[in-house]
């Protein structure tokens, strides 16, 4: 039986493929239809990003063929010829690019492509009688391929004008809008000079409304006309610089259809199962079109600079100073030879492509600008982050120092000097002439500093006074130089706490420098470096990095008893490990060619290990590392045939069986007591994946065309087929049970499938990229996944939730796999390394929270239903404690002797956390326990409901002594006690209000922002000042205890992504 899940009504970046419907655009489709049909050559151009290739796919060819017209593949003219080739360039690009379409039967040889001339081989393709089109891509190229090439370019074009005599032709050149110009000294080649124009626009509000609206409604979604004018607005609005100098924004006349689809496709990622409706908070809570269109950036930027070799750093501050004025409008750019304003020509191109940048012709020569206004403030917030994140305290000072005119003032001294030093001696490759200038005038300085030290020396010599003098100022150095340290361990834990997320074995690196750079000097390490330390501990969960080798991993097997891994290079060698001693025993050339090896797999008794190199399956005896079994799995075309590369082989549970998956579009099964066939599957596409099922009786493909089948092993027989994934599926994993089967693919996800019929199960999302694998656990309570964007995720299979994610690869991953005993996550990389993660502390329901003990000696976590406590380091569990509950929040007791734990219901329990005796049970909410506090003394307890209310309790007889509604009754999301348990502040609908000890309020109040949902409050340590941080950590508020203002008039300060 065959499923289809939901098609996602958006794109993001990518063009609209044949099939696919395009709204927004029926006019201008049929438009150029009508101008093709009557011109029978047109010349199609528009702005980068408007859609040239989703028009001609999605909405040209389906009105050509109702038209019964026979389309051509579409061709481009920019292949390279070999060395030694006479003919023309272009015109065999052409024809090698028309012969695709062709059968291995009816392919035109080589030899006779350079005999051949173009009019003379569509004479012969064309069929007699049939209007026929032609269609070009990016015909740009036979002007940017070889510039100086003018008398190639010149016969090409001849060459096409001949063939366009044909009746029956008609032809649709695609170019770039800059390109135009340049094309029109060839056009007098042509029998009409290509004189009819076709430009293609920007969306317009109402095409694009219309493409915003239409594909939610056709899957049963209502967008609002008033929600998605919001939304397309703010696409749509530029900065205009006014006589005054000042920047105003206003509507512009258009959208970039690339970014409609970005920012289309997280929302629709985003809205919560079985919406039929987009509401206005859906669009403030989802909607968030700067974080969208930052966080697309952020991707292509990263792939560009990967991509072109060019530093991330320096293809960011080209968007930062060079396309952003500091005025905040578009800048320009005049393209230069080789390289424009310093960035590379070829990374432009990509970031054109990308839709970042637009090229503009102009006066005879081309400016590069950004694509559009929407994008600035983005890239600013999106720049700033990355900035923050990555450069060294010697960057980003030097950046300061030269953004403010570098005064003397902003230079380095002490221990941050020291420490500059020493990162610019490791990094001196990466240091700007700014900054090489900037790191001179601090040693200057010091020099200077030094020779007044020695003067003052000199002169303390001659008098008593002098000497006393000194020794007060050396008493001031001393204390400076400690606060200077105490300054830089606070620095490194901020640093330490904001990787957390990001990087978490870097995030434990930063936290023990921040700790050591005080213990070093023999100074108290200030609390923040403390408690970034403990917070890093928890978050880093790396036990062993291997470096395997420097071209990257493809592949990833471990044998069954854990202790050993296989994985296969880039390079076609495989390379076992031996976990225990963290090296490497054996490395395995596959192939002589160099070619990458694809599937791994160890038989289970752990004797051989087997995989596909060509179109072979070879085995290999483990112990002595020699070839135990080498057969063609897949010869029928040859085993120099590309298309019969085997992709992924798996033995049977017995061992019996080896099982490959091919790009042929098969699957075969191999005796390997006879090296005898036993069964071809036909699949009909490359065969990406395959596993068995627990007991051997059955064997599952994923293909590229995203298709899933299930297949009987005796018999030979399919089972059941469907189309499971909208792109190719990278990995398969039955549970140990046989019930369910886990795909993972390139379209981003990761599904569940019923194995009795095929029924879908569930969707996992989460991933940025594609995800290049999954596996059960032993148990088959969780799921492992690895993806491309770096990550790796664990996932609780009764809940759908992920528990943990783990990050720390320096590039995408190729696997994950756990240990036998589930407690170890192993993943593979294409940065060359294999990874050990720790899962200990991560039970089947997933640890919601963790929390250190008021001493620091314990850590406390909890999950759906249990409180458990582990030691310092986290690696040793001391007690255990199951609840009758489902557990929301938990809170230490100031003194550690207790745990208050709130729950799902409303109730609080006050337990001993070594014993896990119930103490105290609190009633009286009537909903979710969102957040607890206990006040410093330990006599009260503050709860924060969903039940629109906070509550005071006293903790010695576990009585409430007052409940506090709100307003509205809106949900409180968190309380805090002041340090000195004289104040209580809590939060309910983005408003903070204060409180006395015994509940009376205070009457102050700062208003942030109405339905901000807040999670993270704090006092001061003297009391003064409160913080707050909302949901998603991108913005924070200060307010000032003593001069607050009530009502909605207040807009506190806000903070650049601060961590609270």
């Amino acid at each position: 039986m065959s499923h289809t899940p939901i098609t996602p009504p958006f794109r993001g970046p990518r063009p609209f493929q044949a099939g696919e419907r395009l709204y927004g655009r029926d006019y201008e489709a049929r438009a150029l239809l009508s101008m093709l049909v009557a011109e029978r050559a047109v010349l199609l151009h528009s702005p980068s990003g408007a859609g040239k290739t989703s028009l001609i796919q999605a909405a040209l060819l389906p009105l050509l063929a109702e038209r019964d017209f026979v389309v051509l593949p579409t061709v481009r003219v920019g292949e390279e010829a070999p060395p030694g080739w006479v003919g023309n360039r272009y015109v065999r690009a052409m024809l090698l690019a028309l012969e695709e379409g062709q059968t291995d039967a009816d392919q035109v040889s080589t030899a006779e492509i350079s005999a051949i001339s173009l009019k003379q081989y569509l004479t012969q393709r064309i069929p007699e009688n049939q209007d026929t089109v032609l269609i070009i891509d990016q015909f740009e190229e036979v002007l940017t391929r070889d510039p100086t090439d003018q008398g190639a370019k010149s016969v090409f074009f001849r060459e096409l004008g001949a063939a366009l005599q044909q009746p029956r032709l008609w032809v649709l050149c695609v170019v770039r809008e800059e390109y135009v110009a340049a094309l029109e000294p060839f056009m007098r080649l042509l029998p009409n000079r290509l004189a009819a124009h076709f430009r293609l626009d920007l969306l317009g509000v109402e095409g694009a409304l219309e493409a915003l609206r239409e594909p939610l409604q056709g899957i049963g979604v209502t967008f609002p006309l008033p929600q998605a004018n919001r939304l397309i607005d703010d696409l749509r609005r530029v900065n205009v610089q006014q006589a005054d100098g000042s920047i105003r924004s206003e509507l512009g006349p258009s959208v970039e259809p690339v970014q409609l689809q970005v920012v289309g496709l997280r929302l629709w990622e985003r809205l919560p199962t079985g919406t039929t409706s987009i509401s206005a908070q859906q669009i403030d809570a989802l909607g968030d079109v700067g974080k969208a269109l930052g966080d697309y950036y952020a991707e292509r930027a990263a792939s560009v600079a990967q991509a072109s070799g060019v530093e991330e750093r320096s293809l960011r501050n080209w968007f930062e100073h060079e396309l952003i004025t500091p005025q905040g409008v578009r800048g320009q750019v005049l393209q230069g030879a080789g390289s424009s304003a310093g960035l590379e020509n070829s990374a432009i191109t990509q970031l054109i492509d990308a839709y970042l940048v637009r090229a503009e012709p102009r006066r005879g020569a081309t400016w590069y600008e950004l694509a559009h206004d929407r994008l600035i403030a983005p890239i600013q917030a999106n720049n700033a982050f990355w900035f923050a994140a990555n450069l060294s305290t010697l960057q980003r000072q030097a950046q300061l120092w030269e953004q403010q005119g570098r005064p003397e003032g902003l230079l380095l001294r002490g221990a941050s000097l020291l420490e500059a030093e020493s990162w610019a001696s490791q990094h001196s490759k990466s240091l700007t002439p700014s900054e090489r200038d900037f790191l001179d005038l601090c040693r200057r300085a010091r020099q200077r500093a030094a020779l007044l030290r020695n003067l003052s020396i000199a002169v303390a010599v001659v008098a008593v006074i002098a000497l006393i003098l000194a020794l007060i100022a050396n008493v001031f150095r001393v204390q400076a130089e400690h606060n200077a340290r105490q300054a830089r361990s606070r620095e490194l834990a901020a640093a330490a706490v904001t990787n957390l997320l990001v990087d978490p074995q870097r995030s434990l690196i930063l936290a023990h420098a921040a700790y050591t750079t005080s213990a070093a000097a023999g100074d108290p390490a200030p609390p923040e470096a403390l408690e970034a330390l403990q917070q890093a501990l928890a978050a880093s969960r790396v036990r062993q990095i291997i470096h395997v080798s420097e071209r990257g991993l493809q592949d990833l097997a471990l044998s069954p008893d854990g202790r050993l891994v296989a994985t296969s290079a880039n390079d076609g060698m495989i390379h076992i490990i031996d976990r225990a001693q963290g090296q490497e025993i054996q490395r395995i050339t596959a192939n002589a060619d160099g070619l990458p090896v694809f599937g791994l797999a160890f038989s289970p008794d752990g004797t051989y290990l087997a995989a596909g190199s060509g179109d072979q399956v070879v085995l290999w005896e483990i112990t002595r590392g020699q070839v135990a079994y080498q057969f063609d799995a897949h010869p029928e075309s040859g085993a120099e045939v590309a298309s019969n590369d085997i992709l992924a082989v798996a033995f049977s549970p017995d061992g019996s069986v080896i099982a490959s998956g091919s790009a042929d579009g098969s699957a075969r099964l191999w005796d390997l007591n006879q090296v005898q066939p036993i069964h071809s599957l036909a699949v009909e596409s490359e065969v990406w994946a395959i596993a068995y099922s627990p007991d051997g009786r059955y064997l599952a493909t994923g293909d590229f065309a995203g298709q899933i089948m299930l297949w009987d092993v005796l018999s030979g027989e399919q089972i059941w087929s469907i189309p499971a994934h909208q792109d190719l599926i990278t990995g398969l994993a039955i549970s140990p049970d046989g019930s369910s089967i886990a795909s993972s693919s390139a379209d981003l996800s990761v599904r569940l499938w019923a194995s009795s019929d095929g029924t879908a199960i569930d969707v996992l999302r989460g991933h940025a990229t594609t995800v290049e694998s999954v596996a059960f656990s032993a148990t088959g309570d969780r799921l492992a996944t690895a993806s491309a964007d770096g990550s790796a995720k664990v996932w609780a299979l009764d809940s759908s939730r992920m528990i943990l994610s783990l990050v720390g690869h320096e590039n995408g991953l190729s696997g994950a796999t756990f240990s036998p005993d589930g407690n170890q996550l192993l993943t593979s990389s294409l940065d060359g390394t294999l990874r050990t993660w720790d899962l200990s502390l991560a039970p089947a329901d997933g640890a919601y929270g963790a929390l250190f003990s008021p001493a620091g000696d314990t850590l406390a976590t909890y999950g759906a239903t249990q409180v458990q406590i582990w030691n310092q380091a986290g690696d040793t569990l001391l007690y255990s404690t199951e609840l009758p509950m489902l557990i929301a929040t938990i809170a230490y007791h100031p003194q550690g002797t207790e745990i208050a734990v709130g729950s799902i219901d409303g109730t609080i329990l006050l337990i001993d956390p070594q014993s896990g005796t119930i103490n105290q049970r609190l009633e009286g909410h009537s909903d979710q326990i969102n957040r607890l506090a206990f006040s410093p003394d330990g006599q009260r307890l503050v709860s924060a409901s969903r039940d629109g209310s906070l509550s005071i309790w006293d903790c010695t007889d576990g009585s409430e002594i007052i409940n506090l509604p709100t307003a509205n009754n809106d949900e409180v999301t968190v309380v805090a006690f002041s340090p000195d348990g004289s104040m209580i502040a809590s939060v309910a609908n983005g408003e903070i209000s204060l409180w006395d000890a015994a509940g009376q309020s205070l009457g102050k109040t700062w208003t942030l922002r109405s339905n901000e949902i807040v999670q993270g409050l704090t006092f001061s340590h003297a009391g003064r000042w409160i913080a707050a941080g909302n949901d998603g950590g991108g913005s924070g508020h200060l307010g000032d205890q003593h001069q607050p203002r009530s009502g909605s008039d207040h807009n506190p300060e806000r903070l650049h992504r601060p961590r609270l």
